[in-house]
């Protein structure tokens, strides 16, 4: 390995995943704000609706690359196999672009409408099916430049282009609106975030070639075959936990009215506040841990993911107490008046995702060291059980019982992954809730910023 040892590697790309993470959280948030105040709660909830469309219809056009890339990009980069890992870069990228116009065809020539009118009932998503095609094309390009970034261990790159620069963007364009515009068409304000996205993607794509072409030349190539064989089961559970994260908002629209939709999708855009800490994580450590688990690191890596779990925890679970105590005001401050009706889907969305945070890395874990077949099994049990059950709760009981219903899910889902772990690797991914633990983990991150040598090396 180079001179900059993994633990150097892991801080300095923590940092920049934190600040980018605080950043972009806080630009989302004066995005909605915005929002709330351009749109009503009938064209809000749309938006909400067309953007989990888009995003899932990245992930379908997207192949399962995103993670994929991440994995033989840090593997083949660690090796100096420098061909095959230009090779798997241009490869994914051809790919997700293919599918990513394939789905966007489909979507523009019948299927969005279809899916706006059958499974939404809103007649304001239909209006933008053609939008949500390009939102969806604009979506895959930036996951897969983003994640080609980060198996270069390259983590500012990954941070800006994953989404920074987008949310900049957008609050930027959206700031000149609100001054310009008392009220907004839901069409341009779909316009506004896929022409963000879209600024990214060229940007990135910019900076990634010159990265590429900068590696040493070489006559190897990866195979389209081996590509796909390793990213198809990565792609089933992307699905799959596109399923546990955001079906429920999907079924919640067919049962219920759009301003009952945009109060769910409002408190769960807030959610992303407790998940942001194991976001940073996720965005550090795939590239390390398949790195560490190539060189049968296994020791080491554990207590790597387990400090990291603590850093990660206690902000998260001091976020939930204060939507305990002050959700209400927090909707209605950020969203307006009306948005305060769902302090209780807030609750229990947070707490769901809470547990998920205390238990690290464990999704990540399986995926980076070639388990992908167990998480995507698992997700296929979750997801199943989050449908048939947000199915009735959503009919029943309207948005808080689809709340409840993710929080049970979102839970079961991290805790079986935390015990997946256990059983094929022998290790522990979750924060430690000593004093110890916090003042080791903080002594680890403060150490880097000092200069220091002592302590444990994850060489």
């Amino acid at each position: 390995m180079d001179s900059e040892t993994i633990k150097q590697r892991l801080i300095s790309g923590a940092i920049w995943s934190f600040a980018g993470r605080v950043v972009t959280a806080c630009a989302g948030v004066t995005t909605y704000f915005f929002l709330a105040r351009l749109l009503g709660p009938d064209e809000m909830g749309a938006y909400f609706l067309s953007l989990s469309f888009a995003t899932a219809g990245a992930m379908v056009a997207g192949l399962g690359l995103n993670r994929s890339v991440v994995r033989l990009v840090a593997e083949t980069y660690a090796e100096k196999e420098y061909d095959q890992t230009r090779s798997v870069v241009i490869r994914a990228l051809s790919v997700g672009a293919i599918g990513a116009t394939v789905w966007g065809v489909a979507i523009w020539c019948g299927l969005g409408g279809w899916i706006a009118s059958a499974v939404f009932k809103s007649v304001l998503v239909n209006k933008v099916v053609g939008l949500v095609a390009l939102w969806t094309a604009a979506l895959t390009l930036q996951n897969l430049t983003a994640e080609a970034f980060r198996g270069f261990h390259d983590i500012a790159s990954a941070t800006i282009y994953g989404g920074l620069l987008t949310n900049l963007v957008t609050v930027g364009g959206l700031l000149g609106l609100w001054l310009a515009f008392s009220s907004l068409p839901l069409e341009r304000a779909a316009f506004v975030a896929i022409a963000a996205i879209g600024l990214n993607v060229l940007i990135a794509l910019v900076v990634l070639q010159k990265k590429v072409r900068a590696l040493p030349t070489g006559r190897g190539a990866f195979s389209f075959r081996k590509l796909l064989r390793i990213s198809w089961p990565l792609w089933v559970t992307n699905l799959l936990v596109f399923v546990l994260l955001q079906s429920n908002l999907w079924i919640l629209s067919f049962f219920r009215p759009d301003n009952e939709v945009a109060l769910y999708g409002a408190s769960a855009r807030l959610v992303a506040l407790v998940q942001m800490p194991l976001m940073v994580i996720n965005a550090v450590v795939p590239s390390t841990i398949a790195e560490m688990h190539k060189k049968d690191n296994i020791r080491p890596l554990q207590d790597l993911l387990r400090r990291v779990a603590t850093l990660a925890g206690w902000p998260a679970l001091l976020v939930v107490l204060t939507f305990v105590g002050f959700g209400g005001f927090i909707l209605k401050t950020v969203y307006g008046d009306f948005y305060a009706a769902g302090d209780r889907v807030l609750l229990f969305l947070s707490l769901g995702q809470l547990v998920n945070v205390w238990v690290g890395a464990a999704v990540v874990t399986l995926m980076m060291t070639g388990l992908e077949i167990f998480i995507m099994t698992l997700s296929v049990v979750t997801g199943a059980f989050n449908i048939l059950m947000s199915v009735y709760a959503a009919s029943r009981y309207g948005a808080d019982g689809v709340a409840i219903v993710y929080c049970i899910t979102i839970a079961s889902h991290a805790l079986l992954a935390f015990l997946l772990v256990r059983w094929r690797l022998g290790i522990w991914t979750h924060m430690s809730l000593s004093v110890s633990s916090i003042r080791q983990g903080f002594q680890f991150v403060l150490g880097r910023f000092r200069g220091a040598r002592e302590g444990a090396s994850f060489k």
